[in-house]
């Protein structure tokens, strides 16, 4: 039986103030399949935070474990980790944290510069994330110059710099509209599916979530429940808005026969 990407058993993190535990985490358990896209979700408080943050090795947990590839992730030191993160992982982040005087090639390249990659080969490989998220045009523009989405693209182009096995993405439709959020959600959505990169995405929004093929529910730090979704979002969205126009549609027509009866009681009153 083969391994699953990433396996979380018995996760548990307490964080002490003073003499007072605070569980934010507790025996949580799940696991995540190369190529599989999640949602977490939860309420304010719930530890969706935490488990990403040791999800991203960005924090070690006070008990229980995380298997990566079999391989127990918190057994290597702080610069395996670090290692860890730049090679294997990708991060996006509610604020895009892109340079502001950097170019968007450059905030794209950059992973792969820090992972040591030839200049030459950053650059392609920057350039061919661009075309990816639709953004090939834009990379000489600085991230000031670019829209909120466009900028969250090219976030979601930086997280993939480095083939990561996984991209932990942290609210990232959390500063944007409805609309561009679900463009970003169908983008990563795509991506997931021609690239196969797994996906895990913490999000407020159960029609985002539902864009994903699981998801997994915390409340009080604990997994309360676990779903397979088989209706899309965006299918529901498309759906109710085909509703809404074809009610609009009715209406207007109903008044304007309305309207035409009403002038033609008139003249025949006259």
């Amino acid at each position: 039986m083969n391994e699953p990407l990433i396996r979380v058993e018995n996760l548990t993190k307490v964080y002490r103030i003073g003499a007072v535990d605070f569980p934010a985490l507790v025996d949580v358990n799940f696991q995540i399949e190369n190529g599989e896209f999640i949602s977490i979700m939860g309420p304010s408080g719930s530890g969706k935070s935490t488990l990403l943050n040791i999800l991203g090795a960005l924090d070690r947990p006070t008990a229980g474990r995380v298997l990566v590839e079999g391989f127990d992730l918190f057994q290597r030191d702080d610069n395996q980790l670090a290692e860890f993160r730049n090679m294997k992982l990708g991060f996006i982040f509610q604020a895009h944290n892109l340079l502001a005087r950097t170019s968007v090639l450059a905030n794209v390249a950059l992973p792969g510069m820090i992972a040591g990659e030839s200049k030459a080969k950053r650059k392609e490989r920057a350039r061919e994330l661009l075309e990816l998220v639709g953004l090939g045009d834009r990379v000489t523009r600085k991230p000031n110059e670019l829209s909120g989405g466009e900028q969250q693209r090219v976030a979601v182009a930086r997280a993939l710099m480095n083939y990561p096995l996984i991209v932990l993405a942290d609210e990232p439709t959390g500063n944007l509209d409805s609309k561009t959020g679900y463009e970003i959600v169908a983008m990563m959505k795509r991506i997931n599916m021609e690239q196969g990169t797994a996906f895990v995405l913490v999000t407020h929004n159960p029609q985002f979530a539902s864009e994903t093929e699981r998801v997994i529910y915390l409340r009080d730090g604990r997994v309360t429940e676990e779903t397979r979704e088989s209706v899309t979002a965006l299918s529901r969205h498309n759906e109710l808005e085909a509703q809404r126009k074809l009610v609009d549609e009715t209406i207007r027509k109903a008044s304007a026969t309305m309207t035409r009866l009403i002038k033609e009681s008139d003249r025949l009153l006259s």
